[in-house]
């Protein structure tokens, strides 16, 4: 992993949102292998990094995240919703 994969932003975005109870946070492929632990908010949540996922429990790495989930940290967008809607998500 050499490339810039996400940028700093990005990043503090994303670790925001793996705590993100409406959000299913990132996780590792290989979480169900017994040698995971629950850290954050689930069995072997990814952490952010600009050379993208990875995991601390194993080798695995992903590159990719959902444009919402890099764009925006959930803790910005419910503080711009009005209160009525924020109660209904």
């Amino acid at each position: 992993m050499d490339d810039i994969i996400f940028t700093k932003e990005s990043v503090k975005n994303l670790w925001e949102n793996q705590f993100n109870r409406r959000m299913h946070p990132y996780t590792c492929l290989n979480r169900g292998d017994g040698n995971h632990i629950e850290i954050g908010s689930d069995l072997g949540m990814l952490i952010p990094t600009i050379y993208g996922w990875i995991c601390p429990f194993c080798n695995y790495t992903q590159n990719w995240a959902h444009e919402v989930s890099k764009n925006e940290s959930q803790i910005n967008i419910d503080k711009k919703m009005p209160k009525k809607l924020s109660g209904l998500l």
